[in-house]
């Protein structure tokens, strides 16, 4: 565990995906703890130079997706409705 007195900025993530984001820019582990049955990862930035975020994150990430397949969804809708309406004209 880095020395506290080093560290400049503190993150708390919700989830492994996310944590391991920031791992991977040089974040360092302080701590981990259970919140009811979800984890926590608490992450120390401790370099000079500004803290580095991850662009996405797996929330935003997921949300993206959705929003894709509900407009995927949205388009097979308009389809088919139109597909019906003309079946219904004589």
């Amino acid at each position: 565990m880095p020395n506290l007195d080093d560290v400049k900025q503190v993150v708390e993530c919700s989830n492994q995906v996310d944590a391991n984001q920031y791992l991977q820019l040089g974040w360092k582990l302080l701590r981990t703890y259970s919140s009811n049955v979800r984890a926590r990862y608490v992450l120390g930035w401790t370099g000079e130079a500004d803290a580095p975020h991850p662009e996405k994150l797996a929330a935003q990430s997921a949300l993206e997706y959705l929003d894709s397949e509900i407009a995927k969804e949205k388009v097979k809708l308009a389809e088919l409705e139109s597909k019906r309406k003309a079946k219904e004209k004589p």
